[in-house]
């Protein structure tokens, strides 16, 4: 998702590393962390519907420190999950990252903003 958004973003000429929510850190583009926040339900939709059809499993992932990682053997299936989910919105991807340049550079108003919602 990162790297899609990022190349939204420099479509539009953005600096990647100054972001309104995600504090200015070495070397993050903490812009693009901003601009994939409204997008994350993606992500999330696809995982609960992964989950139920059985796509996606438990035994694709381990536990370590508290933390869940996906297994090696299991990025390239979940990758390509996230992949096919993701480039179904693409056109709204890009419309939202075209209006929040387009209202962050005529200096609007907050309330302006571009607002995602899975359909």
């Amino acid at each position: 998702m990162i790297n899609y958004i990022e190349a939204n973003a420099r479509l539009f000429g953005f600096y990647l590393y100054v972001g309104v929510l995600h504090q200015l850190w070495f070397q993050r583009k903490s812009l693009v962390c901003d601009l994939q926040e409204p997008f994350r339900c993606i992500i999330d939709h696809c995982v609960f519907l992964s989950l139920q059809k059985g796509l996606i499993k438990e035994i694709d992932f381990r536990l370590f420190k508290g933390s869940w990682y996906i297994k090696p053997e299991a990025r390239v299936k979940i990758t390509k999950l996230f992949y096919e989910e993701i480039i179904k919105y693409k056109m709204p991807i890009y419309k939202y990252v075209q209006s929040y340049y387009r209202n962050f550079m005529k200096g609007n108003d907050i309330s302006n903003f571009p607002k995602f919602q899975l359909p």
